[in-house]
């Protein structure tokens, strides 16, 4: 089974959130310290199958298409999604 963690700060560190389902819309996720998980990732790691990750709510926008690995802010910079991604769909 597909699992994406997105985290909050740089090289996998702050909070973290576990995904193990299509979400259409990461304002709905809440965490200690901000409202919500949507424009908040800083680093990102999938095992076990592959994601899209979609800079818009309701799987709209620019997307990442990853396979299982860990990605850290200067891959998500490298492609202007630092704090961009709005949604994820479980592949």
């Amino acid at each position: 089974m597909t699992k994406v963690t997105l985290y909050s700060g740089n090289h996998f560190n702050g909070w973290h959130k576990e995904f193990k389902s299509d979400d259409g819309d990461l304002r709905n996720n809440y965490k200690p310290y901000a409202d919500n998980w949507n424009d908040e990732a800083s680093s990102i790691k999938v095992e076990d199958g592959s994601a899209k990750l979609y800079e818009h709510t309701g799987y709209e926008g620019r997307w990442l298409y990853l396979h299982p690995g860990e990605y850290d802010v200067s891959f998500l910079n490298h492609w202007d999604m630092n704090n961009q991604i709005s949604s994820i769909d479980i592949l």
